[in-house]
């Protein structure tokens, strides 16, 4: 979660950036760019976070499974 936390606190310091650069031609739609950038990034990073917390989910299931079996094993 801090991840996440750092990209945005990012990309809240980086827009007021972003869009004062409105000199050269084409740079009209960089802030979109920048945005659509961010908002990938923060995708990605929250997709992470909830596969790896799944992941332990799991582990902890396939744990508990093997102690259950060995418990039936001893019987």
């Amino acid at each position: 979660m801090n991840r996440t936390k750092a990209l945005l606190l990012t990309a809240v310091l980086l827009l007021p950036v972003v869009l004062a650069a409105e000199d050269a031609p084409g740079e009209d739609f960089l802030p979109f760019l920048f945005v659509a950038f961010a908002i990938t990034w923060l995708a990605f990073f929250v997709y992470a976070f909830f596969m790896s917390r799944k992941q332990a989910d799991l582990k902890r299931e396939i744990d508990a499974l093997r102690e259950q079996q060995d418990g039936d094993g001893d019987s």
